[in-house]
C-alpha cells in the first residue's frame, strides 16, 4: 500500500530487509527479535527397560558367550591337568566352573586354589573384563538416571536430525536465509522445504493457524518463526482454551531489525519529526517509544499468556520412585528365579541322597 502511494505510514513493525529498504524509508530500530524454532514439547518417560539398555543387546550377548566359553576352557583345562581323568568332563563339574566365573562377576572371590600360572592369566583377564564391562554399566546407568536424556529439538542441527519438517514464512526474511543456504543444516532443511513447498513455505497466518500448530503437537510440523510471532501465536492458542505443551527452541538466529516504514516522497518535516532526533527535537517519535517502554509493554501485553502453554520441565538433581520403579521390578524377578533355582536344588538334593 505504501508502494501504491495509498498510505504514508507503515506503523509494522517490520523486518528490515535489503529490498524493503530500496523500497520504502525506514525509520530507526524499533526492536530486535530473532528467529527461533516452535515444536512439540518431548516428555522425559522412564522407561524400565532403560536398565537392560544401558548395554546393547550385542554386550549382553557377548558376556553370556564369554562366560560360557571361559568357564569351559577351565573345565578342559582341568581335565588335561588331573591325567585326562574322565570324571571331570562331567556337566556337574561345568557347572561347578560356571558358578565360580559367574560369581566373579558379583566380585566374588573363588574359594578354590589356583596351582597353575595359566589358570591364574585367564582368572586374571576374566576379572580385568569384568571390571570394565560393571564399571562401564554403573557410569552409563547413573547419567541416564541423573541427566535428562531426553531428544528435545534446541536447534537447526537437532531439528535436521529429526526428520521433523519444517515450516518458513514465505518470502520473509528466514525465508531467504535458508535459501542462500549459511550451513549445511539450512541448506538440508531448506531441501526438505523444497520438497513441500505447499506444506512448509507458508504465509505467517497459516504458520501460527490452529491446524498447523496442531500439526507441531503431534510431533509432525517445527515452525521457524520470528519469537514476537511464535510467542503471540501461543498466548493466543492459551487464551482459546486449545491444546498446549509446546517447546521453543534455545537456539536463535537470523536476527531481525524490526522498523516502521514511510513513504518515499514524504515530507522531510514529518520525517524528521517521526524519525530524527534533532538539537531542537531531542527526541523523535520513534525514540520515545522505545525509551519510554510504551512499545515493549504494548508487545509484553499481547504476549504475556505464551508461557502458559509451553511445555512443563524441571531439572532434577535427584531420583524419584518413578525413576527407580524397574530396579524393583528386576528385584522381583530376581526373586522368583531365586526361588524357582532354590526349589531345583532341593529337589536335585533329595534325588541325591535317595
Amino acid at each position: 500500500m505504501i508502494n501504491r502511494n495509498e498510505a504514508d505510514v507503515g506503523l509494522g513493525p517490520f523486518a528490515l530487509s535489503y529490498d524493503r529498504f530500496l523500497a520504502v524509508k525506514a525509520t530507526r530500530p524499533m526492536y530486535i527479535n530473532y528467529n527461533t524454532i516452535l515444536v512439540n514439547y518431548q516428555n522425559q518417560k522412564t522407561d524400565f527397560y532403560r536398565y537392560v539398555y544401558a548395554l546393547q543387546w550385542e554386550v549382553w550377548f557377548g558376556l553370556v558367550a564369554s562366560l560360557i566359553i571361559v568357564s569351559f576352557v577351565s573345565l578342559v583345562s582341568a581335565y588335561f591337568m588331573n591325567d585326562r581323568d574322565r570324571s571331570k568332563l562331567s556337566f556337574l563339574n561345568f557347572l561347578d566352573h560356571f558358578t565360580r566365573m559367574y560369581g566373579n562377576i558379583f566380585s566374588q572371590a573363588s574359594s578354590v586354589d589356583i596351582n597353575y600360572n595359566h589358570q591364574r592369566v585367564l582368572r586374571a583377564f576374566w576379572w580385568m573384563a569384568i571390571i570394565v564391562l560393571m564399571q562401564s554399566f554403573s557410569g552409563h546407568l547413573l547419567a541416564t538416571l541423573v541427566l535428562d536424556s531426553n531428544s528435545q529439538i534446541n536447534d537447526l542441527r537437532s531439528l535436521d536430525r529429526s526428520g521433523v519438517l519444517p515450516g518458513v514464512e514465505k518470502g520473509s526474511v528466514a525465508h531467504s536465509k535458508f535459501k542462500s543456504g549459511e550451513d549445511l543444516h539450512s541448506t538440508n532443511l531448506y531441501s526438505k522445504m523444497l520438497q513441500q513447498q505447499n506444506k512448509s513455505l507458508l504465509p505467517v497466518k497459516q504458520l501460527i493457524s490452529d491446524a498447523s500448530l496442531d500439526l507441531v503437537k503431534a510431533g509432525k510440523f517445527a515452525v521457524i518463526l520470528d519469537t514476537l510471532a511464535v510467542k503471540y501465536a501461543l498466548s493466543n492458542r492459551y487464551n482459546k482454551g486449545r491444546e498446549c505443551g509446546f517447546h521453543v527452541a534455545a537456539q536463535t538466529f537470523h536476527r531481525n531489525i524490526l522498523v516502521m516504514v514511510l513513504r518515499k516522497g514524504l515530507a522531510k518535516s514529518t520525517y524528521h519529526q517521526i524519525n530524527s532526533r534533532s538539537y531542537s527535537q531531542p527526541c523523535s517519535r520513534i525514540s520515545f517509544l522505545v525509551e519510554s517502554n510504551i512499545l515493549s509493554k504494548s508487545i509484553n501485553n499481547k504476549v504475556k499468556e505464551y508461557t502458559k502453554c509451553l511445555g512443563t520441565h524441571v531439572n532434577k538433581s535427584y531420583l524419584t520412585v518413578e525413576d527407580l520403579r524397574g530396579i524393583f521390578i528386576l528385584l522381583c524377578s530376581g526373586l522368583l528365579l531365586s526361588f524357582i533355582i532354590f526349589l531345583g536344588e532341593r529337589i536335585h538334593e533329595r534325588l541325591n541322597t535317595s
